[in-house]
């Protein structure tokens, strides 16, 4: 039995992710898989931690993931269009001066907005400030950042991009897709 192909192969793997054979054959079944998933989730939330320090994540936004988790808005938008503008904002890699720097290596303090404004063109400055959407963010977002003007900028960028009632991610998403549209004319 401790030979066999089978055994060789799962007490590897399970050895590579930090467990032993032996110590779980002493729990039962249940407790098996309870022990490998926590510490696969574990692993798995290291991992996010890690890729939160790099500029595409939705991690640097504030944005939490959960590794056995499927996005709600995944399935909520129905518009592909509109979907996709929602995850490039959400993975924060939204067309934009900043993105396109992060290619050009221009410094960070060099990725001004067409608008003309001096601001950096983050994620926050489209949702929240830039005068080239005004009209866009009034027609889609005016109601919902009322209700949620005493919150803090990143408070409001979580609550926007990582909100699971449909009708707040649908009108986000609509807005992120007409401001990708829209950026064209202006770069």
């Amino acid at each position: 039995y401790s030979s066999s192909k089978w055994h060789v192969i799962l007490e590897t793997k399970l050895k590579s992710i930090g467990l032993s054979l032996d110590s779980l054959l002493c729990l039962a079944e249940s407790e098996i898989f309870f022990h490998i998933k926590r510490r696969l989730l574990d692993i798995e939330g290291q991992n996010l931690n890690c890729a939160a320090s790099r500029s595409c994540s939705p991690l640097g936004l504030g944005i939490t993931i959960k590794a056995d988790h499927i996005p709600s808005y995944l399935y909520k938008l129905l518009v592909p269009c509109q979907r996709r503008a929602y995850s490039l904002a959400r993975f924060n890699v939204l067309p934009s001066a900043v993105l396109l720097g992060r290619y050009q290596r221009v410094p960070l303090k060099d990725r001004l907005c067409p608008c003309k404004t001096g601001s950096i063109e983050t994620v926050q400055h489209t949702l929240f400030y830039c005068p080239l959407f005004t009209a866009t963010r009034n027609q889609f977002l005016q109601c919902i950042l009322v209700k949620i003007s005493g919150l803090s900028e990143s408070s409001k960028l979580v609550f926007l991009l990582d909100n699971s009632e449909s009708g707040i991610v649908e009108q986000v998403a609509k807005f992120l897709w007409n401001v990708s549209v829209s950026r064209m004319k202006f770069v």
